[in-house]
C-alpha cells in the first residue's frame, strides 16, 4: 500500500501534511487524533470563516474583472448568509448588517490599494506539494526512505510578480492588525511554510483589519477615498464627521486639550480644523475602522531550511504516534497560560461527558471520503 502517515475514520490512507494539521497537533496530540483520525468536527458555524472567503473571493473578481466589482460581488456573496440563523458572531463583529459593512469598506480600501500596489500576473490559489523524505542514492543503488511519498501540502492564496521577484501573499482577515516591522514576519511559522513548499523566498501577508462603526478620540481611521489613515481628534455628531489629523500633529493636540474644557476647548478644536493646521473634517461615512495591511519580507535560507525541518520531524512524529496508536493529551491544562483545555471543543469528549459532546461536535464519519488526502479538511481550517 505504501507509506502512510495514518488511517483517517473512513479507513482511507492519509499520505499528506500540512500547516494546519502540524498546528492541531501541537496543540494536543489527542484533539488531532479526534479530528483527524475519528472524524469529531466542531459543530459551531462561525461567520468569521464565511466572511472571510467572501472577502477573498471578491478581491480575486475585482482583479479578474480589471479593478471594478470588487464591492459588489462581496455584498452578492455575502447575501447568501443573512437568513442563516446559527451562524456565531463575536463582539467585534457584531451581526450580519455589521460585517456588511465591514466588508463593502476592506473591498472599497482594496480598489484604491491595488492599482499602485505593484503587483503584476496574480494567479490564485495555487495547491503545492513536496516530497519530503524522498528516496536517496548510495553506491548506485536507490535506498528507499521509510516515509517516501509522504507529502507537505499547501494553499497559497496569491502568487504574484513584486518588484521584479515572484512573492507568495497569504489573504487573511483579522480582528487585530499584525505588527507593522516587515522583520516579524520571518517568525511566522506558516509563511516560513510556504517559503519551504514553493522555493519562493519572498512572501507576505495582505490583512483585511475589522473595526467598528463609531468614532472616539484616538482611534485610527483610514479614508475610503485615497487609503490615507489619520487619527481622530475628535467626532461631532451633529454633522456626522470627524476631525482627521496625522498622528504627529494629533499627538500635539492631545497634548493642548488635555484637561481643556468649555468654551477654551471648542477653540482649540476649532484652530484644529484649520487646514494650514493639517486638520480636515471628514463626513463618517468616508471613513473606516477597517484597515487594509500589505506586509512582505524575505525569509532567510536558514529558516526556510528549518521550517522543512519541522515539519518533517511532524510527520515522523504523527506517523510514529499512529503505528503505536499513542496520542497522548500532551495539550491539557486548565490553568493560565496553559489553560488549553477550557477552550478546546473535545472538552466533552475527555470528561466523558456526552452531552456536552453533542452539543459541541459532530462526527463525519461517512460512507467515503472526497479524496484520500484532507485537503478538504486543511481549506476549511486555513
Amino acid at each position: 500500500m505504501g507509506n502512510k502517515l495514518y488511517l483517517n475514520y473512513n479507513n482511507r490512507p492519509v499520505t499528506s501534511h500540512s500547516y494546519s494539521g502540524g498546528t492541531t497537533f501541537h496543540f494536543c496530540k489527542r484533539r488531532y487524533f479526534l479530528e483527524r483520525i475519528k472524524g469529531w468536527r466542531q459543530k459551531e458555524n462561525n461567520a468569521s470563516t464565511h466572511f472571510g472567503d467572501c472577502v477573498e473571493a471578491a478581491v480575486k473578481f475585482h482583479v479578474d474583472n480589471k479593478n471594478s466589482g470588487g464591492v459588489e460581488d462581496f455584498a452578492r456573496r455575502w447575501e447568501k448568509f443573512k437568513d442563516i440563523k446559527d451562524l456565531h458572531y463575536t463582539d467585534k463583529e457584531g451581526s450580519w448588517e455589521d460585517l456588511l459593512r465591514m466588508g463593502k469598506h476592506m473591498l472599497r480600501l482594496f480598489e484604491v490599494w491595488w492599482p499602485t500596489a505593484g503587483l503584476t500576473d496574480p494567479k490564485w490559489q495555487l495547491q503545492y506539494k513536496k516530497e519530503v523524505f524522498p528516496n536517496t542514492s548510495q553506491d548506485c543503488h536507490v535506498v528507499e526512505s521509510p516515509y517516501s511519498g509522504l507529502e507537505f501540502t499547501a494553499y497559497v492564496d496569491l502568487r504574484s510578480t513584486y518588484k521584479g521577484k515572484p512573492l507568495v501573499t497569504d489573504i487573511k482577515t483579522a480582528s487585530l492588525a499584525l505588527p507593522e516591522n516587515p522583520v516579524m514576519l520571518r517568525l511566522d511559522p506558516q509563511l516560513a511554510d510556504y517559503a519551504w513548499v514553493t522555493g519562493i523566498p519572498d512572501v507576505s501577508f495582505l490583512v483585511f483589519v475589522k473595526g467598528g462603526s463609531s468614532f472616539e478620540k484616538g482611534d485610527r481611521a483610514t479614508s475610503l477615498t485615497d487609503g490615507k489613515e489619520f487619527i481622530v481628534a475628535f467626532a461631532d455628531a451633529e454633522t456626522n464627521s470627524a476631525l482627521l489629523l496625522t498622528a504627529e500633529i494629533y499627538e500635539k493636540y492631545s497634548k493642548e486639550v488635555k484637561g481643556i474644557k468649555g468654551n477654551a476647548l471648542k477653540e482649540i478644536k476649532a484652530r484644529y480644523t484649520n487646514p494650514c493646521l493639517g486638520g480636515t473634517m471628514i463626513p463618517v461615512a468616508d471613513i473606516t475602522k477597517c484597515r487594509l495591511q500589505f506586509l512582505t519580507t524575505a525569509i532567510p535560507p536558514d529558516m526556510i531550511a528549518e521550517a522543512g525541518q519541522v515539519e518533517g520531524q511532524n510527520m515522523v512524529d504523527i506517523k510514529s504516534c499512529h503505528d503505536r496508536n499513542y496520542w497522548p493529551q500532551d495539550g491539557k491544562g486548565i490553568r493560565f497560560p496553559n489553560n488549553k483545555c477550557t477552550f478546546c471543543p473535545m472538552i466533552g469528549i475527555c470528561t466523558d461527558d456526552d452531552k456536552l459532546r453533542d452539543e459541541k461536535l459532530i462526527n463525519l464519519g461517512a460512507p467515503a471520503a472526497p479524496t484520500v488526502e484532507e485537503d478538504w479538511l486543511d481549506k476549511l481550517e486555513a
